[in-house]
């Protein structure tokens, strides 16, 4: 069974049988839109694994800056989802630059969930579904 929840640059769907929530993003991409799709995550039924799907989304009007910012309001809301794990995936050169930077800032900042990039969706779910 699954949970769709439809915004205007994003998507989410929730897969409680998978335990796994899908935030797609498409067109023009800035840090409030992700800050909302993390709210509206927490608000619906929490999975413990996220997949972040960038691939059709545009980050050229973020400035990697705002990656702090990001990451704040997802720790601030962590703890409501212990030993979770989020991968984010993005083709492109860009996009996955952005996703490593931000698993890199997530780790320095003590945020306690498992993030990590990748390029496809295969790997993603490959990570998210293995049991560490």
């Amino acid at each position: 069974t699954a949970i769709g929840i439809q915004m205007a640059n994003f998507d989410i769907t929730i897969n409680k049988a998978l335990d796994l929530t899908t935030i797609r993003f498409s067109g023009k991409v800035l840090a409030s839109e992700i800050i909302d799709a993390i709210q509206s995550f927490y608000q619906s039924e929490i999975t413990s694994k996220v997949l972040w799907d960038f691939l059709e989304g545009d980050f050229s009007a973020m400035p990697s800056s705002d990656l702090t910012v990001i990451v704040d309001a997802a720790k601030s809301l962590s703890d409501m989802r212990p030993g979770g794990k989020s991968a984010l995936v993005g083709s492109s050169d860009l996009l996955f630059g952005l996703a490593r930077m931000y698993a890199s800032l997530a780790e320095v900042m003590s945020h306690p969930i498992a993030n990590r990039a990748f390029r496809s969706k295969e790997e993603a779910l490959a990570w998210l579904n293995r049991q560490d």
